[in-house]
């Protein structure tokens, strides 16, 4: 279990994602977010709409933990999916998603009591996971994120 303090760090990187990710993509050009990320060798272009796909799967995990008992859970996201042709699309289509999934999302967890956090799940290896972890997981993917776009920033000095 996530003590007070960490679980309200962890709810903030949530509901500042969208605007963090918008800070570390300003002003750069469309050619320059065809650039690869390290790790995938994805382009950020293709980082950005990973990130819509994910956090929508967290999202509505996190709902499935809140309204069944015990739920198997399968927000896995594909890697190919990073490949797929609505990733050619302006990032501004997965911004316009992360903005108001996000919104949504820091509104559901701040509304709920304690107990909530407890909550189990199976997550898809079989193990069983709390609404604790699933928010730790989430909040550490976006900063994974926001720090390989820093990173490209840094590499090409943009």
């Amino acid at each position: 279990m996530l003590t007070e303090a960490q679980r309200h760090e962890y709810l903030l990187s949530i509901e500042r994602l969208p605007m963090a990710l918008e800070s570390a993509l300003r002003g750069l050009r469309d050619e320059q977010l065809e650039e690869a990320v390290e790790l995938r060798q994805w382009s950020l272009r293709q980082l950005v709409h990973h990130m819509a796909d994910v956090h929508y799967h967290g999202y509505a995990s996190m709902k499935a933990v809140l309204a069944e008992e015990r739920p198997s859970l399968n927000g896995w996201v594909a890697e190919s999916w990073a490949s797929m042709p609505d990733t050619e699309l302006p990032i501004s289509v997965s911004m316009w998603i992360l903005r108001g999934l996000h919104g949504r999302w820091a509104r559901l967890l701040r509304s709920l009591p304690p107990s909530a956090w407890s909550r189990p799940a199976l997550d898809r290896d079989g193990t069983e996971i709390v609404l604790d972890d699933l928010l730790k997981t989430y909040a550490e993917k976006g900063r994974e994120a926001l720090e390989q776009i820093a990173s490209v920033r840094a590499r090409r000095g943009w």
